[in-house]
């Protein structure tokens, strides 16, 4: 292992990656059940792991040639890891399941409509291998080109998808899970429910494996304080602590009023600009929400961790806009982007987590970013290793990694 080093400046942790070069063109990676490994799609047209040995990266073909092409201008969504056995991922229009163990591959078409496709896959109960898929449904609002989500619970079994219930997602206007999406109701899952946000009503609905609604401490705690919201980006939760993440932003404003006077000479550009900036600033803003049931105490169920007050979280106050919060798989740290200089190339920021904190957060530990910049486009393109404890990102021609789990063998540089 190579020696690790944290320098500490002006008040920030950092935390320096390994870097290693794989001489391929790798965009896709994925969490796999192997001890310091990753999983790709991009070599040689084959499901393939990427083991870490001596700094160095081993590639290991799983599966070749089970389609015409395993990787391309598709849209791929992947799970963590559930299964010793198993890996499945959604491919724009179909799942794709491999066994490690038999190294039997299925593709099994779930959307046969040119119109739709897959939105989001999640694990909903691994022990009976039940899935949530996100199915975007095209019809027209406005001028412009909309969607409904359908979040359709089941199981794969044999060469089929079998259903078992839906759920309506709401709406989709943008790039899934993007912080410039104008409308995105977000869901996530924990403990076998399936949490969706209804813009609606600006409330969390719960459902069960059945796809029937149940009630749950972290919708009820949500709903009762839902008007302190403004407009829901994204849920997250840990993944055995009783606690959730609830990022929020200003409301995406309507500046045609402002257009309007501008374009009949009531107030110049300059005046224009100068109240425009609010609007937009507003919009841009995110906020990060505590969301805990491990307490009676109503006040410190519903905390804000990161707002326009402060910030709960010490040296985060430059954090303006964030998103894509993963829980490594241990539950022993958060990686959040930090998107308030550029969504491209992000700034990733790891925070340790433990019960034994006030608000389950320590001293947050900057990871950086990675050298060709445009590359961080989606949350493809980064994956958790178990075991050491690692968060890797790839920028297309290199592999970073922050060996997380490592960091009590890691040498302090003080600037």
């Amino acid at each position: 292992m190579k020696e690790l080093f944290i320098m500490r400046s002006n008040g920030h942790r950092s935390l320096f990656p390994v870097i290693v070069g794989i001489d391929k063109q790798v965009e896709n990676i994925f969490a796999v059940p192997e001890k310091d490994a990753i999983g790709t799609i991009d070599i040689d047209n084959a499901i393939s792991f990427l083991e870490f040995v001596n700094d160095k990266v081993k590639i290991r073909i799983i599966k070749k040639n089970f389609a015409e092409e395993v990787s391309g201008e598709y849209d791929f969504f992947f799970t963590p890891v559930y299964s010793d056995t198993d890996i499945t991922y959604a491919q724009s229009r179909w799942l794709i399941n491999q066994n490690l163990r038999t190294k039997e591959n299925r593709t099994v078409f779930v959307i046969n409509n040119l119109d739709d496709w897959i939105g989001n896959l999640a694990v909903l109960n691994a022990e009976k291998g039940i899935f949530v898929i996100e199915v975007l449904k095209g019809w027209a609002k406005g001028s412009g080109r909309a969607y409904k989500k359908f979040l359709n619970i089941g199981t794969l079994e044999n060469e089929d998808f079998i259903p078992i219930a839906v759920v309506e997602g709401g709406l989709y206007d943008g790039l899934p899970g993007s912080i410039y999406a104008s409308d995105y109701s977000p869901w996530a899952v924990k403990d076998g429910i399936l949490f969706v946000f209804d813009e609606d009503s600006k409330t969390v609905k719960a459902f069960n494996e059945n796809g029937i609604t149940v009630d749950h401490p972290f919708s009820g705690i949500f709903n009762r304080n839902h008007k302190k919201l403004r407009k829901v980006r994204e849920i997250s939760f840990h993944p055995e602590l009783p606690f959730g993440l609830v990022v929020d932003a200003g409301e995406v404003p309507d500046i045609r009023e402002l257009q309007e006077q501008r374009n009949n000479g009531l107030i110049s550009m300059a005046q224009y600009r100068e109240l425009l900036k609010p609007l937009t600033e507003e919009s841009l803003r995110h906020a990060i929400w505590l969301v805990r049931w491990d307490t009676d105490d109503e006040n410190r169920q519903f905390v804000p961790l990161m707002s326009l007050a402060g910030n709960l979280i010490p040296f985060i106050d430059d954090v303006k806009m964030c998103s894509d919060f993963q829980f490594s798989p241990d539950g022993t740290w958060l990686v959040f982007r930090d998107n308030t200089q550029t969504v491209e190339n992000p700034v990733f920021v790891s925070i340790p987590v433990s019960p034994d904190k006030p608000l389950f957060f320590g001293e947050p530990l900057y990871l950086g970013q990675v050298l060709r910049e445009g590359m961080m486009v989606g949350a493809k393109g980064s994956a958790w290793i178990d075991k050491p404890t690692s968060f890797v990102v790839t920028d297309g021609q290199a592999l970073y990694k922050w060996e997380l789990g490592n960091i009590d063998k890691s040498r302090v540089i003080n600037q």
